[in-house]
């Protein structure tokens, strides 16, 4: 097993849904997951303190540790960071953005419905995307649901998303021909399930993150089908809370098999 470590970078446990897609993937890899749970949520923060922390985190963590690839499984760090860092870090980093080429691609009316943070819609960079396509999108922030989820699985609290629902079902009620919801935050993903009573195609972009981290393994020489060992993963949080660390750990366990926690 390669010495070299995989970094996920997210505010909070929205990348762990995006790792377990890779963990899926390949094999035999060893990973850092960081959340910067201390300043989570990142989707009501501006593009500056974004960018900042997200540069003074992962710097810190290249001190400490030896990476190979960096992810960054945040729609938000990646739409207000990803371009900067680019120039910046001398690592290969992978970004995350809502995957509405793909879900453009796969609509039969070509209408879908966007749902993202604040600073993910308002970015340029989102702007460009979405003007780069031919088709109707709808574009909602969901400025609290990020939050929610995260109280959900590492405080215990009830996730009560009834407002968000009710947001998505009169946007479908004026919208009929909608036959996509892009889930353009990593937390959301944890969400599949409630929103899958639409009865729409629900599309997310970790599998595009796995196969972009797959892709560059194959890149650098290495066979990430040969080997069959299991992967192994740091967890890692800004908080540096005990508590929070065995949450989680226990929820990557849960939705992941092939991994062994260091």
């Amino acid at each position: 097993m390669d010495d070299k470590y995989i970094l996920f970078y997210d505010s909070g446990v929205g990348g762990l849904s995006t790792l377990s897609q890779t963990l899926d993937e390949v094999f035999g890899q060893k990973f850092i997951f960081f959340a910067d749970d201390k300043n989570c949520p990142y989707g009501n923060k501006s593009k500056d303190e974004i960018y900042r922390l997200v540069k003074g985190n992962i710097l810190h963590i290249l001190d400490m540790f030896d990476i190979k690839i960096i992810v960054l499984a945040c729609n938000t760090a990646t739409a207000c960071a990803v371009d900067k860092l680019r120039r910046e870090i001398n690592v290969p980093i992978v970004g995350i953005e809502p995957a509405i080429v793909p879900a453009m691609k796969k609509s039969r009316s070509s209408h879908i419905l966007v749902l993202a943070t604040c600073v993910t819609l308002s970015q340029e960079k989102y702007f460009k995307l979405s003007k780069s396509l031919s088709g109707k999108i709808e574009s909602v922030k969901m400025p609290n649901l990020a939050v929610k989820i995260e109280n959900h699985f590492i405080k215990d609290k009830r996730l009560n998303i009834k407002h968000e629902i009710s947001q998505i079902w009169q946007i479908l009620k004026d919208c009929p021909d909608i036959d996509s919801i892009v889930l353009g935050c990593t937390h959301y993903s944890f969400i599949k399930e409630k929103l899958s009573a639409f009865n729409i195609q629900i599309v997310d972009g970790n599998i595009g993150v796995a196969k972009r981290v797959k892709s560059l393994l194959n890149l650098s020489g290495e066979n990430v089908l040969e080997n069959k060992t299991q992967n192994k993963v740091k967890i890692l949080l800004s908080s540096e809370d005990v508590y929070t660390l065995k949450r989680y750990t226990r929820l990557l366990l849960r939705i992941s098999k092939n991994v062994i926690i260091e």
